[in-house]
């Protein structure tokens, strides 16, 4: 194919600008087009001055509008409504250790969690929304004393699936208790929401190690009532006893709970909830505790009541 002077000076001009490395589905298809333009021209000799202007305005299109393309998408216009995603299945629970004493002797058997040798909490079983799980946690670190000792501790948790961010902890490490060279006794924020989260922990300002933890769907729960158990965890022939509080200080030693299955209006269950104690919370609030069986039969969605308020709940078997 020949070009005249003003074609060559628009290639002169498309030479010396800067090259953009097209992705392998994008060339394909570029070469795709040109291929069937070639047959095009072979076939129609008269279209060969309209081939030539549409192969200088393609490349034209794509040297100068590729780049800018690219640029935007790097750049969004509201970068701070946007959560960073993260890749799911990409991060791991960390696992679990023993904690020895300084004779050696093991204190607690696979009971910390986090890296071993350098930093590890009191493992705990963490439930969304619920203060209770991270109400007592307990630091261990290792390291170089001086520079651990009396230097404040935070932890940044993750979330894996949308990118929230909030610090689940500050606090300042003390001496040690057993084996480790530091410590802290303190307490977790609840974290927002199921799912993996990923604790980042620095102390005196710098990164020190992270551990990734789980923490399960939140408890099962009506606006005045609260079973002290995970939708996680609400499976069939459930044997062990569930504790639930009640909102404010109840008088009844026996409060009937109801289940029905709501595919099978029917099929009906109902639990006797036995007085246990009193709850008195740091906030000034009361609760009334009871202890009771939640024996489902069947899996499915059931309807679970109590005074008169009610939640659905997805059994499996």
């Amino acid at each position: 194919m020949e070009f005249n002077k003003e074609d060559e000076y628009k290639l002169f001009l498309l030479r010396s600008m800067p090259k953009q490395q097209l992705p392998p589905v994008q060339q394909e298809k570029i070469l795709h087009q040109l291929r069937l333009a070639a047959r095009e021209n072979k076939r129609i000799l008269d279209y060969g001055s309209l081939l030539k202007k549409l192969t200088i305005a393609s490349a034209m299109f794509l040297v100068i509008f590729i780049p800018i393309l690219l640029i935007v998408s790097h750049h969004p216009a509201n970068p701070s409504h946007t959560p960073k995603l993260i890749r799911k299945g990409y991060w791991h629970v960390s696992p679990t250790f023993d904690l020895l004493g300084r004779d050696g002797s093991i204190v607690y058997k696979n009971r910390v969690r986090g890296i071993k040798g350098k930093i590890g909490f009191l493992d705990a079983e963490f439930i969304a929304n619920d203060p209770r799980a991270g109400s007592k946690m307990f630091w261990y670190v290792w390291g170089n004393p001086e520079k651990l000792l009396n230097k404040e501790l935070k932890a940044i948790a993750t979330h894996e699936e949308t990118g929230e961010k909030f610090v689940v902890d500050e606090t300042e490490l003390q001496g040690p208790i057993y084996g480790e060279d530091a410590s802290a006794l303190t307490s977790f924020k609840p974290f927002p929401k199921k799912g993996l989260w990923k604790i980042d922990v620095s102390i005196d300002g710098r990164s020190y190690g992270s551990i990734v933890v789980n923490v399960k769907a939140p408890n099962i729960a009506t606006d005045n009532a609260e079973f002290i158990l995970s939708r996680d965890d609400m499976r069939t022939g459930l044997t062990s006893d569930v504790h639930l509080e009640v909102k404010g200080d109840r008088k009844e030693k026996t409060i009937p709970v109801e289940a029905s299955l709501l595919n099978n209006k029917s099929h009906q269950i109902r639990f006797p909830f036995i007085l246990e104690s009193r709850i008195h919370y740091a906030t000034g609030e009361i609760r009334t505790g009871y202890t009771g069986k939640l024996n489902l039969d069947k899996p499915g969605k059931w309807k679970i009541t109590v005074f008169g308020e009610s939640t659905v709940v997805d059994v499996q078997r």
